[in-house]
């Protein structure tokens, strides 16, 4: 009774070390057993005998690993790393299928912290193939990221979000669409509309859209289809808001049929 007794103090004076061991560091020290003995930053402790003793120390998981874990897998979609890398745009698995089972977000690399969540379409297709349509371009200085996303299995919407100091903003894109429809004598979009970011030219963004329109010439109502090139433009400075302003829409040109953004997976 007296060694039992004995064995649990001994027990207690060990785990009471430890505790003001670690009250001074103000977190858990590395800790080494080895031959019946616990090594804590120097400090040695006996282990009593026939006492099991199970110590894990590992570093703390970050804001966004403790994220991805509760909320299902995580991917950098393409594209998604900034110019500097402090920033990731990553498509996050949910549980929840409304519009789609994923969110896109604005990781702070530095921090492991998510700096935003987005607010992009979806609905067309679930985290498997999320990364195939959300796509990310960075203007060079790190601070505006265009994305892509879709909303059906018929089309890829642009967004743009600028990455301040402090916050993530969604710019108002100027409507493209409507623009080239009027330039061939169309009002609706017939069945489809993708847009291509392509690339950054100081702070202009190089863009192509394909579409479909019913025109009202055309026999039978068939819709016929078209590209299109067309700049969007940065502007801004040190004392005005951002804004995005539409620089140029090309002539829409006729193309051959247009391949659905779903099909257009399968080429994978």
């Amino acid at each position: 009774m007296r060694e039992a007794t004995s064995r649990r103090a001994s027990s207690g004076d060990s785990r009471s070390a430890i505790t003001r061991a670690v009250g001074r560091t103000g977190h858990q020290p590395p800790l080494l057993v080895c031959a019946g003995l616990i090594f804590v930053t120097g400090v040695v402790f006996r282990v009593p005998a026939g006492q099991t003793t199970l110590l894990k120390h590992a570093p703390p998981e970050s804001a966004s690993q403790r994220s991805a874990t509760a909320r299902g897998q995580t991917l950098v979609v393409p594209g998604g790393v900034s110019p500097d890398g402090r920033f990731e745009v990553r498509v996050i698995e949910t549980s929840s299928r409304s519009p789609s089972n994923y969110v896109v977000a604005i990781m702070d690399d530095r921090t492991g912290q998510t700096r935003s969540e987005l607010s992009l379409s979806g609905g067309a297709f679930q985290y498997q193939d999320a990364t195939k349509v959300v796509k990310a371009l960075w203007h060079p200085s790190g601070r505006v990221v265009a994305l892509t996303d879709a909303a059906t299995q018929h089309s890829r919407e642009l967004y743009l979000y600028e990455v301040t100091s402090n916050d993530v903003v969604q710019l108002k894109v100027p409507d493209y669409v409507q623009n080239a429809l009027g330039r061939v004598g169309a009002v609706t979009v017939a069945t489809a509309s993708v847009t291509d970011p392509q690339a950054w030219d100081s702070d202009r963004l190089k863009c192509t859209l394909t579409f479909n329109a019913t025109l009202p010439n055309q026999p039978g109502g068939r819709s016929r289809t078209f590209r299109a090139p067309f700049v969007l433009r940065w502007v801004h400075g040190p004392n005005s808001a951002s804004q995005i302003v539409l620089e140029n829409m090309g002539r829409p040109v006729p193309v051959g049929t247009l391949v659905p953004v779903a099909l257009s997976l399968r080429r994978f």
